[in-house]
C-alpha cells in the first residue's frame, strides 16, 4: 500500500488517485506503483535507499534524455521528493519484450550504444581494476555465513589478482539490461528501470546476455551488429570475470534478502560457470 505520507505529496502535486496497483517485487527494496488519476496514467516509485533513488534520479537527469534525443524509448521523470526518495514518471506502453527474437536484441544494441555514449565525467578515485576489486573483497566479505567457502573460494580463485582490467574504462551503464527490464510496443523497444544506472564497465552491461539470452540463435549477432563494436578476446575475459563476480554477488543478496527463486537462479549461474 502507498503510505499516508506518499500519497499526501503525489495527491497535493497530481491530483487524486483513482486507481493504484501494487507492482513492486516481491523483496520490496523499491516500491513501484502503477497510478492513474482523473487526467494521467503514471509510475510512482519509492527507494528504501539513498543510494539507488540518487542513482535513478541522476540517471533520468543525466542519461535518458540522451537516449529520447536518439530516439530510444524510456519513462520520462515527471516529478521529484527527495525527502520521501520518490519518482513519479511517465507511462511507457508496451509488454514484456521476449528474450528470444533477434530484431528485440538489434533494438536493444542500439539503445545501450546510445546509452554508453552519453557524455559523462568520471570522478571516481578508484581505477576499474581496483574498483573490482573492492567488490570482490565486500561481496566475499559479506558472503559468510550465506554461501559455501568453497564456492567463495572458487571466485577469488577465477577472478585473481583482476589485471585483464587494466586501463579499462568506464561508460554510463545500466547496469540491470536484461529483458525483464525491457518492453516493446508495436515492435519498437522500450528500457526501464534504471535505479541501479552508474558509471561503469561497459561489459557490466552484457554480461547477464551472455549467460542467458544470447545462447538463443541470432541473438547475439543482432545485438553486436546494432552495438557497432565487436568482442575481442580481452573483453570475452572481462566479461567472464564479472560473470563470475555476478553469481557470488546475486548468492549473497538472494541468500540475504531470502529469495528463493534468485538463489536458485545464482546456483545455476555459477554451476555454469563451473560446468557442472
Amino acid at each position: 500500500m502507498i503510505s499516508e505520507a506518499l500519497r499526501d505529496w503525489f495527491e497535493a502535486r497530481h491530483g487524486g488517485i483513482v486507481r493504484a496497483e501494487d507492482r513492486s517485487w516481491s523483496h520490496g527494496v523499491t516500491r513501484v506503483f502503477e497510478l492513474w488519476t482523473a487526467s494521467e496514467h503514471l509510475w510512482l516509485k519509492q527507494h528504501t535507499q539513498a543510494r539507488k533513488f540518487d542513482q535513478e534520479l541522476s540517471a533520468y537527469l543525466q542519461w535518458v534524455p540522451v537516449l529520447a534525443e536518439a530516439g530510444e524509448r524510456a519513462p520520462g521523470l515527471i516529478d521529484r521528493e527527495p525527502a520521501l526518495r520518490a519518482l513519479v514518471l511517465t507511462h511507457l506502453d508496451g509488454e514484456p519484450a521476449p528474450g528470444d527474437d533477434p530484431a528485440i536484441h538489434r533494438q536493444a544494441g542500439a539503445a545501450l550504444a546510445a546509452l554508453h555514449a552519453a557524455p559523462f565525467v568520471d570522478h571516481d578515485p578508484l581505477t576499474v581494476r581496483e574498483a573490482i576489486l573492492a567488490r570482490l573483497e565486500r561481496w566475499s566479505r559479506e558472503a559468510a555465513g550465506l554461501v559455501p567457502a568453497e564456492v567463495v573460494a572458487r571466485v577469488n580463485l577465477e577472478i585473481g589478482d583482476a589485471e585483464v582490467f587494466a586501463g579499462a574504462r568506464r561508460v554510463p551503464c545500466h547496469r540491470d539490461f536484461s529483458p525483464r527490464n525491457w518492453l516493446v510496443h508495436e515492435g519498437r523497444f522500450g528500457l526501464l528501470d534504471f535505479e541501479h544506472a552508474a558509471p561503469d564497465l561497459r561489459w557490466v552491461d552484457v554480461m547477464k546476455l551472455a549467460d542467458d539470452t544470447w545462447r538463443l540463435p541470432g541473438t547475439r549477432d543482432a545485438f553486436l551488429d546494432a552495438y557497432g563494436r565487436g568482442w575481442s578476446e580481452v573483453d570475452a575475459q572481462r566479461i567472464e570475470r564479472l560473470s563470475w563476480l555476478h553469481a557470488l554477488s546475486t548468492w549473497v543478496w538472494s541468500a540475504a534478502h531470502d529469495d528463493a527463486a534468485y538463489l536458485e537462479h545464482a546456483r545455476r549461474h555459477y554451476a555454469r560457470l563451473v560446468g557442472v
